[in-house]
């Protein structure tokens, strides 16, 4: 408990000699042994900062070994730790141990607006829970159908109306009229092979 209070007086005093020196950086926390022999100081920074001054002042003040560690805004996150836009802990700082690469591509892939206040996490980065479900939005994706696109079912013509890839069934428009909801399977089975017509495709 007194080493938390004393971890503050070392942000404080490191927060004081960032300003005074100008450096381009962000500190996130810091760390200190029980014996206050050593301190880790974690930060951010958009390119390469030369802190040897800084760890000076921090070894003169408090007589310890300093050791200033870089980290990455995802790590950043997981360091102040917090609550996502789901209401849960966030996961890097509760159960995630490695970051993936998350991209834009998972976001179309899954049909989310590319928002960023929808799709960021507090580091403002990708959200990680994006990259948890890609693998079933990719099979999915090749396995229905596209909106709009027009098949043969037992020689009569239907469009697709809607797909619902978490109850495997999509809905279909006749041509002539009426529609009718279908099993994905049961859809692929009395589907007429050959290429699927695009919508505003000539038939």
């Amino acid at each position: 408990a007194a080493n938390v209070e004393y971890e503050a007086r070392v942000m404080a005093f490191c927060r004081e000699r960032v300003k005074n020196r100008r450096l381009e950086m962000k500190l996130t926390g810091c760390e200190s042994q029980l014996d206050r022999r050593k301190i880790r100081v974690y930060f951010t920074a958009e390119q390469r900062t030369d802190f040897r001054a800084l760890v000076r002042d921090l070894a003169a003040e408090f007589r310890a070994r300093i050791e200033m560690r870089q980290i990455g805004v995802r790590d950043e996150a997981r360091h102040r730790d917090g609550v996502g836009i789901c209401g849960l802990r966030l996961c890097c700082a509760s159960f995630l141990r490695e970051f993936t690469s998350v991209t834009l591509k998972s976001v179309r892939e899954q049909n989310l607006a590319p928002n960023p206040s929808k799709v960021s996490g507090s580091c403002s980065r990708l959200m990680c829970c994006l990259a948890y479900e890609t693998d079933f939005y990719r099979k999915a994706g090749r396995l229905f159908p596209e909106i709009g696109s027009r098949h043969v079912l037992d020689g009569r013509n239907a469009a697709v109306q809607a797909c619902d890839i978490f109850h495997d069934r999509i809905v279909l428009a006749w041509e002539e009229g009426g529609s009718e909801t279908l099993d994905i399977a049961e859809f692929h089975r009395r589907r007429s092979k050959g290429r699927p017509r695009r919508p505003g495709e000539a038939g």
